[in-house]
């Protein structure tokens, strides 16, 4: 059994003859090719394409055309200014989009942007190269090191360590807690650089950050009601073992930590 092919925008002296379906539908229509006019047919498209042989684009010097089946275009036998050959889709030269060999995006020496600023990124040095897109690990004005890919920089993407995308005034809140942002705090939050108020508020006033152990409660259970009368410090704090030689020793230092004067 044949196909049914759809002659319909082949020219007419290409199918030198057709058959038509039969009534009882057993054989499906049939035809024969003239190969002569075939040919004829397909070396004029062939003829309407540009030639670009002896062209250069970019890097690129063009040889001569790829011959044989191309599902995707036509392609064209270049050489680099690097000297290695490639074929390249003829539509990639003309546009612009391919401008070197595979070899040359690799070994290409990446453009030097140390010290240009970039938002509040400054690069300070090359990193080892990690695919075809060359990092640079910048200074941010807040004082930090951050990497950086380098069309991220130009292209403007990527402006700040993140500092910049958290920096912001006034208080934030979650949960119906409120929080500032202080990233040099250190209890401040991972990605979000930022520290509960009512934990800043009971540390002016010990004097000290908080140690491991130590948690603030609000007496009104009011989460964003941060008044220091309002905040109660608590430990969790227990004694290693049930001697009375540990427990003393514990009820020691716990004096010695809160109110020193007690034992004096």
């Amino acid at each position: 059994m044949g196909y049914d092919y759809n002659m319909s925008n082949t020219p007419a002296s290409v199918a030198s003859a057709r058959d038509v379906i039969n009534p009882a539908h057993t054989e499906y229509m049939k035809f024969s090719v003239d190969f002569g006019s075939l040919r004829k047919y397909v070396t004029s498209m062939a003829g309407k394409l540009k030639d670009l042989t002896g062209k250069t684009f970019n890097k690129f010097t063009v040889l001569h055309r790829v011959h044989g089946v191309q599902k995707h275009g036509t392609f064209w036998l270049c050489t680099c200014t690097c000297g290695n050959t490639q074929a390249v889709r003829g539509t990639n030269l003309t546009s612009g989009s391919v401008k070197r060999c595979k070899e040359c995006k690799v070994t290409r020496t990446p453009e030097d942007l140390t010290g240009t600023t970039f938002g509040k990124l400054t690069p300070t040095r090359l990193l080892p190269r990690n695919g075809l897109n060359p990092r640079w690990e910048c200074m941010c004005s807040c004082g930090k090191l951050f990497e950086a890919y380098a069309h991220n920089l130009k292209a403007g993407a990527t402006k700040s360590c993140g500092c910049a995308r958290h920096a912001k005034k006034g208080l934030t809140y979650s949960q119906g807690y409120a929080s500032v942002w202080m990233p040099e705090h250190p209890r401040a939050g991972v990605r979000s650089h930022r520290v509960l108020e009512h934990i800043l508020v009971m540390e002016a006033k010990l004097g000290r950050y908080l140690v491991e152990g130590e948690e603030i409660h609000h007496l009104n259970s009011v989460r964003d009601d941060n008044r220091i009368e309002n905040l109660e410090l608590w430990t969790k704090s227990q004694p290693a073992g049930g001697r009375v030689t540990d427990k003393v020793s514990w009820a020691i230092s716990l004096i010695k930590q809160y109110q020193p004067e007690l034992l004096k």
